[in-house]
Formats: structure tokens, C-alpha cells, sequence
């Protein structure tokens, strides 16, 4: 036994940087500098692994104690119902009293609502577990190359779009203004023709048109100049400057909180009064009054193939996907989120996909009102974006960007290493619509940020690591 334990030990002092037992190569360098570089390796693989089930380890813990917690209530109170109605009975079985029902001095109430409540969140923890212990797992890095961040804006940056047909970007701040960039980060158009917050911003599909929704309740129509892309270098810090709309659209009582365009002639807005509508462009008048929501929307978006197809997500936790041609077909989707919806988008022709402040990302299968996967994550989340592959980008408020690819097999979760370049919340995120190709014919995708630090950053993400 003493022999095994010397044996053990000598080979532990081998890895461990000991004397080595090997001979030279022919070249003059040892095998043991390539056994003590896999080793740094493989320790600093079960490092990682080591904290990652920690973590899992941790949050299976803490929920289980909830869950354990909330079943005690409902046995409490089930048999405080059951011994209420055995009394209950007792006292009418007494000949000469009066039938009439003793208050219960338990000081637990009997309503089964508040049973129906109990045991909705004890399911929801039960189902919490496997969720953390799978997204655990699913969520890894993979490599994304930040190619350029700058500050953008005097205040925190609140939206950012992309187009399809060209390769540049808009953004909108809390400073009052919206700016469209090149995708080399110089700003080439600015708008400061709004008097409150520019909350959400887009982008025509076709046009040199952008749109911005504002604090002061307005939604503004303006053009950009991009002749200037082209300009000496001398030349390409200068920017137009532009004060006035060409058109003020909508009707709406308080905050603009998020507009699309879906169609080339149709724009869809929402804001905190409740009130999402479709106005024309060519009119300025509103079309279409979508009602349904009891309180301030968040978000809206269109259907990037079927425009008349719009969805919207609400303060309250509830989402609504719209066929604005006939507005009493709303479907509204049991999302079972326990906080505002802070955005919905389309994944394809049947699904969506949401992010909430609970810390989770569901998605829908709105033809059949019925879920079909959540995400628990480290974070809440702002608001997502997706690309023409299904790719979709998360923004945190922890600093951190993650990437979700969901198909038929397994959903896949991967955060952008190194991506704590934004010193403050990552409020939204973005797709460049052209791949980017490396020198070795590497096809990667150029994902942008935007945060409540003012900076917007943009990143390079190989398509294999997905």
C-alpha cells in the first residue's frame, strides 16, 4: 500500500512540473513541455467546469428551497380548508343552533384563487430546475473579434437598426437626437428635431427615409444623405445636420416607445398610452387603431416577409400578434412572463420570439398559441434582434451579449467572450445584413450593440461557432 502511495505521489510530482524522466527529441526540446502545456490546459478546462457547476449547483439549490417552500404553503393550506369544512359540518349537525357560518380564525385565506396562484409558481419552480440545469450547459462562449467601439451619443443609446439593402446603421439617444452611420462608425446624417428623448428609431426598407418616436409624444419622417460615403478623407468627419421633419405622424398621448415600418408605404407605432396604430405615409393618418392592451406597450415589430403580420409586447407581461388588415383577429399569446416584455420578434412564419425582465426568453408557436421553449439566463433583457439565419442577439443588462440559434434539434446558447466592452447595460443589438469573409474564406456575422454607456460596438462572430 505504501508503494502505490509513493508511486501516486512521484507521478503527481512529474505533472506537477517535477524532474523529468523523459529523453530529448532529436531537435533538443523535451516531451515535457508539451505535457505541461496540455496540462495547464486540461486545469484550466476543469477550473471553468469546476465554477459552471458551481453556479448550476447553486441556483438548483436555491430553487428547490422555493419549491419546497411553496409546497408547505399549499399543504397549509389545504388542510386549514379541510379542517374549516369539518367544523363547518359539525356545527350544523347540532340540533336547536343556528345554521350559520363560523368565520375562520385560521387567518389563512380560503380563496382558490390564491390556491390556483400557489400552485402555478410552485409548477413554475419545478419546471425551473431543468431549465437552469440545461441552459448551464447550453451556455458557453464562442469567439467574437470586436472590430471598432466608439461613443455615439451624449446620453444612453435606447434603439439601433439596420436595413437590408445597404450596409449601414441608425441609432437613437436619450440626448434628442438619431444619427445614421456608416459601418466603419462615422456618423453621416443627424437629427435633432425632436424635443423629448428619441426612444426607438427604423429605418425604410427602400428610401433614404428614417423614423424616430420620441418622448414628446411625436413620430417624426426625415431624410439621410449618404452621397457623402464616398467622400476624401478629409471630408469624413462632416456630417448633415438636419432640424425639421418632413412629416409628423401619429396621435399619440404619451411616450413613443417603438416603431416599424411594414410596409413601404405602412408604419406600425406603440407607445405608453396603450395605443398601437398603422398609419400611412403618404396621408400621415392613422389607418388603424389595434385595441387590446390595458397599459403601456413596449415594443412592436413586422413580420420581415408577411407585413401585414405585426406583434406587440406589453408593461404587463402579455404579447399580441396582429393581422392589422383585420384587427378583431388578434391572437394573444399566454406568455407566462412574470415581468414587462421588454421585445417580441419573428423568428419565422409560425413562431416568435420574446425577452423579458424575468431573465428569460420564450418562444411561441402563435398559429397554435401554445409555448415551445424557454431560455433562463443570467440577466434581464433588452431588446433582441434576429438575422436572416434565425441567429438571434440578446442584449444585457449585465454587460454581456449572447447569441441564441434555435432549430428542431436543440437550442444552443453562446455569449460573445470578452464582450464586457460596454461599461454600462447593453440596451439593444442589431444585424448587419452582408457576412463579412476573412482571409482564410471564414464567413462571420457583424453583430452591433448599443448601451446605456453611449458607446456602440461592433463585433465580428465566426458562423462554425454557432
Amino acid at each position: 500500500m505504501m508503494d502505490r502511495s509513493n508511486s501516486k505521489k512521484a507521478r503527481l510530482s512529474r505533472l506537477d512540473g517535477g524532474e523529468s524522466h523523459y529523453a530529448p527529441d532529436s531537435d533538443g526540446s523535451s516531451p515535457d513541455e508539451t505535457t505541461v502545456g496540455l496540462i495547464a490546459n486540461f486545469r484550466a478546462t476543469l477550473s471553468k467546469l469546476d465554477n459552471q457547476f458551481c453556479t448550476i449547483v447553486g441556483e438548483y439549490q436555491k430553487t428547490m428551497k422555493e419549491n419546497h417552500d411553496l409546497k408547505r404553503q399549499i399543504e397549509e393550506l389545504l388542510a386549514a380548508d379541510s379542517s374549516s369544512e369539518q367544523n363547518h359540518a359539525m356545527i350544523k349537525t347540532v340540533p336547536g343552533e343556528n345554521q350559520q357560518e363560523m368565520p375562520s380564525r385560521t387567518g389563512i385565506p380560503k380563496s382558490k384563487s390564491h390556491f390556483s396562484k400557489l400552485k402555478k409558481a410552485y409548477n413554475e419552480t419545478s419546471s425551473k430546475v431543468s431549465s437552469v440545469v440545461s441552459a448551464g450547459f447550453r451556455n458557453t462562449n464562442c469567439q467574437g473579434e470586436l472590430v471598432t467601439d466608439f461613443i455615439a451619443h451624449r446620453d444612453a443609446i435606447q434603439d439601433l437598426k439596420t436595413t437590408e439593402k445597404k450596409n449601414f446603421f441608425i441609432t437613437a439617444s436619450l440626448d434628442k437626437t438619431a444619427k445614421v452611420w456608416s459601418e466603419t462608425g462615422q456618423c453621416r446624417t443627424k437629427y435633432q428635431g425632436h424635443i423629448g428623448a428619441v426612444n426607438t428609431v427604423a429605418l425604410h426598407p427602400t428610401e433614404d427615409l428614417a423614423i424616430s418616436g420620441s418622448g414628446d409624444t411625436e413620430v417624426h419622417l426625415w431624410p439621410y444623405n449618404l452621397e457623402n460615403l464616398n467622400s476624401p478623407s478629409d471630408q469624413e468627419d462632416q456630417e448633415l445636420v438636419i432640424n425639421q421633419p418632413i412629416l409628423r405622424i401619429g396621435s399619440h398621448d404619451a411616450i413613443v416607445s417603438s416603431i416599424a415600418f411594414c410596409q413601404n408605404e405602412r408604419v406600425f407605432t406603440v407607445g405608453y398610452d396603450g395605443k398601437a396604430q398603422v398609419h400611412d405615409l403618404e396621408t400621415a393618418k392613422s389607418i388603424v387603431d389595434l385595441c387590446g392592451h390595458e397599459c403601456a406597450i413596449n415594443h412592436c415589430s413586422a413580420h420581415p416577409t408577411q407585413p401585414n403580420l405585426v406583434t406587440t409586447s406589453c408593461k404587463d407581461g402579455s404579447i399580441r400578434v396582429w393581422d392589422y388588415r383585420v384587427p378583431s383577429s388578434t391572437i394573444c399569446i399566454s406568455t407566462q412572463h412574470r415581468s414587462a416584455v421588454s421585445s417580441t420578434c419573428f423568428l419565422d412564419n409560425n413562431t416568435i420570439i420574446s425577452s423579458s425582465e424575468d431573465k428569460t426568453v420564450r418562444i411561441f408557436d402563435f398559429r397554435k398559441n401554445r409555448p415551445v421553449e424557454r431560455v433562463s439566463v443570467d440577466s434581464a433583457v433588452n431588446r433582441l434582434s434576429v438575422n436572416s439565419a434565425g441567429v438571434v442577439a440578446l442584449p444585457h443588462d449585465d454587460r454581456h451579449i449572447r447569441l441564441l440559434t434555435a432549430n428542431s434539434n436543440q437550442t444552443r446558447l453562446r455569449r460573445i467572450r470578452n464582450s464586457r466592452s460596454h461599461q454600462n447595460s447593453v440596451m439593444c443589438t442589431a444585424w448587419l445584413h452582408s457576412n463579412y469573409s476573412s482571409n482564410n474564406n471564414e464567413q462571420k456575422y457583424t453583430v452591433l450593440s448599443g448601451g446605456w454607456d453611449r458607446r456602440v460596438c461592433i463585433w465580428r462572430v465566426p458562423v462554425s461557432e454557432l
